[in-house]
């Protein structure tokens, strides 16, 4: 930068004297715009909730039985679909599974009736366990559980089973 010739009108003067505070400010408005790319990124990329490649997740039981798809990012209140599917031989003698959800569902989330319609609901000290029919000669039980979050910045990872086999533990972010 070359120096103000002496005969420079004051208020340029003042301005260069300003300079210093001047490129601060540019930089923190780069700081700033670069945030708010990350920010529109993460949206776009699904960490915000609903679309985008995070924003949903799989996961299996341990013994393959179940597989579960959820919405890895959850909003409080808003309703979100919990899919299972199960294999059809790991029904029992009557041709029935049963999914067992940990206490967490019954204390996080709230639970309305999916497709198809449990034939029959218990909750105890284990949590809530679901009796669904597997239709004759069916090779999977599919159902489709819809969930709305109760309490937000909840990091969860409820277990989900099939009947007292091993559970799978899917990780929930729930935002406000």
């Amino acid at each position: 930068m070359t120096p103000l010739p002496a005969d420079a009108p004051a208020d340029i003067r003042r301005i260069e004297d300003r300079l210093p505070f001047q490129r601060r400010t540019w930089r923190i408005q780069r700081i700033g715009w670069a945030a708010m790319a990350l920010v529109v990124l993460a949206a776009l990329s699904g960490a915000t909730g609903r679309g985008g490649p995070l924003a949903e997740a799989e996961t299996v039981t341990p013994d393959g039985a179940l597989r579960i798809r959820y919405e890895r990012m959850q909003r409080l209140g808003a309703p979100t679909l919990l899919r299972l599917e199960a294999r059809a031989g790991a029904a029992n003698r009557d041709g029935a599974i049963e999914l067992r959800l940990d206490p967490a569902f019954l204390r996080d989330w709230r639970l309305r009736p999916g497709v198809p319609v449990p034939e029959a609901a218990a909750a105890g000290p284990d949590g809530l366990r679901l009796r669904f029919r597997a239709a004759p000669g069916a090779a999977r039980v599919a159902v489709m559980l819809e969930l709305m979050p109760e309490r937000a910045f909840l990091v969860a990872r409820p277990a989900i089973a099939l009947g007292d086999g091993p559970p799978a533990r899917p990780l929930i972010l729930v935002w406000p």
